[in-house]
């Protein structure tokens, strides 16, 4: 039987060799619990993403306002006498809105007519007398042809009677002072035919003048007289008066205020990097009465005014109902904005560490991870460079993702556009 002593020493042995053995059991666990990680896959969710334009909302107010809107001025001076129809007045096409005072060019009328009367009877008085007065120095021209060939003929036949003795010397000199007499005589018939024929001329020249002055003269009262009664330059309705019955207006004044209600546009202001987008004919969207309707912009100032806005203008398109809208009304304008142009991803599938962005591609099994650059955000999405487009990114990103982990893709739910 053993001694209790050898008892004591043989248990402290298998103690000590048991205490030998678990160390070596722990750090063989713990290297399987460590390996494990790398041998189990995370699952993840990823889409497949695409190139496209970022685009952002905007919304403004505005109101509506007559296409045409015209300030209608008196084309001549009068006092007004009557006014046909008033403020809020619906009025067609030439229809008569006022009249002024025509007392005076009706006088006017009546002169002028009196002048061309006058100018006509003077006219066909000249027409008859000119051709007697042209006869008449016609006739004397031809007395005076008729007085010098017999002239001529005398002088001749003394001078060839006077070379054989027949005359004396003084009746020679008496003949040739005959033949320079009629030869004057001539020479001043000429002329006075040729003044006669030229007065006649010159006269009737006059006198024509004088018939179309007194022509124009009854033409342009006509017109006057036409612009004492105001018409409707376009069908429309009557916005503001600025003239009463008994009071005088001078040409050019302003005497009322025409707006086209049936044909509406909208006028808003947006910021200056706005207005450089919304160039002439692009769509947006106007909301009023609960209704939306489409509309293309016509017109920008571009310039910035006082309140650091850019007024725009925006007609209706189509054949779109616009029941119940008037001048005044107020609108709210929406339009969209080009952000920028790149592969658009949600902003859930970007991370940042240290001031670096990158975003998880699907790669052979794998996470990895690829830097990007980002260009614009809205709306929840954002337009990136780094990535080409096609390629499938984990979204969302599991918190403890790391760069090239394994993971399994449970479903991909769609792409981005």
């Amino acid at each position: 039987m053993p001694n209790p002593k050898s008892r004591l020493m043989f248990v402290s042995f298998a103690v000590f060799l048991s205490s030998c053995n678990q160390p070596s059991d722990n750090k063989t666990k713990q290297t399987q619990a460590a390996l494990a990680p790398s041998q189990t896959a995370t699952s993840v969710r990823a889409i497949t993403v695409n190139s496209g334009i970022l685009k952002t909302n905007r919304s403004v107010n505005g109101t509506l306002e007559p296409t045409i809107d015209s300030t209608i001025a008196a084309q001549t001076s009068g006092q007004v006498v009557s006014i046909k129809h008033r403020e809020g007045s619906r009025v067609e096409l030439g229809e008569v809105i006022l009249k002024l005072d025509d007392t005076g060019l009706q006088q006017q009328l009546v002169d002028a007519q009196l002048q061309l009367k006058t100018a006509q009877i003077n006219y066909r008085s000249s027409q008859r007398k000119s051709p007697e007065t042209t006869n008449q120095s016609r006739s004397s021209l031809e007395s005076a042809k008729i007085s010098l060939d017999k002239a001529r003929q005398a002088n001749q036949a003394n001078l060839a009677v006077f070379k054989i003795g027949g005359v004396s010397k003084s009746d020679l000199d008496t003949s040739k002072a005959n033949l320079a007499q009629s030869e004057a005589s001539y020479k001043q018939a000429q002329a006075s035919l040729a003044q006669a024929e030229r007065a006649t001329s010159e006269n009737l020249a006059l006198l024509e003048v004088q018939v179309a002055q007194a022509q124009n003269k009854i033409a342009q009262t006509n017109r006057s007289l036409g612009q004492t009664t105001v018409k409707a330059a376009f069908s429309g309705e009557i916005a503001e008066m600025f003239t009463e019955v008994g009071e005088f207006v001078n040409t050019g004044a302003k005497v009322l205020r025409l707006v086209d209600t049936s044909s509406l546009r909208a006028r808003f202001k947006v910021p200056t990097q706005d207005a450089n987008t919304l160039q002439t004919g692009t769509s947006l969207r106007i909301k009023a009465l609960g209704r939306r309707l489409e509309a293309k912009v016509t017109r920008s100032s571009q310039i910035a005014g006082s309140s650091r806005l850019v007024e725009t203008f925006a007609r209706l398109v189509g054949n779109q109902n616009t029941g119940g809208f008037s001048a005044g009304s107020t609108i709210q304008v929406e339009y969209s904005l080009k952000i920028a142009q790149g592969v658009l991803v949600p902003t859930g599938a970007l991370q940042t560490t240290s001031g670096q962005t990158y975003i998880y591609l699907v790669k052979d099994g794998t996470a990895v991870q690829r830097k990007v650059n980002v260009l614009g955000e809205s709306g929840g999405q954002v337009a990136i460079t780094g990535i080409e487009a096609g390629t499938q990114v984990v979204y969302p990103v599991p918190g403890s993702l790391q760069n090239n982990e394994r993971i399994t893709v449970l479903s991909n739910p769609g792409s981005t556009k």
